[in-house]
């Protein structure tokens, strides 16, 4: 199941972006201020849900795209075990 980072904006002036957004079971990223809505993290039917609820949601990115060359990046094991033992004297 694929998950975006979005921008929701509400079409219901009296709901707030983030009400509407946990609503549809998306996840919020209050950390992240956006001009007249709020960031979330949404699936494909998180996000028919919200367009349902008279929402304006834009994708930025698909969580998952790129993921295996992201982690194919990420190294294996102790980079300094080796150094530490031979400063160890072992």
């Amino acid at each position: 199941m694929a998950r975006y980072h979005v921008t929701v904006v509400s079409g219901d002036p009296s709901r707030t972006a983030a009400e509407v957004a946990v609503d549809a079971g998306a996840e919020v990223i209050r950390k992240m201020s956006v001009a007249d809505g709020v960031a979330a993290l949404a699936t494909d039917e998180q996000i028919d849900a919200l367009t349902a609820a008279g929402a304006t949601v834009q994708r930025h990115a698909d969580l998952a795209e790129g993921r295996a060359e992201r982690l194919a990046e990420v190294g294996e094991g102790d980079r300094y075990a080796e150094a530490l033992r031979r400063l160890a004297g072992r």
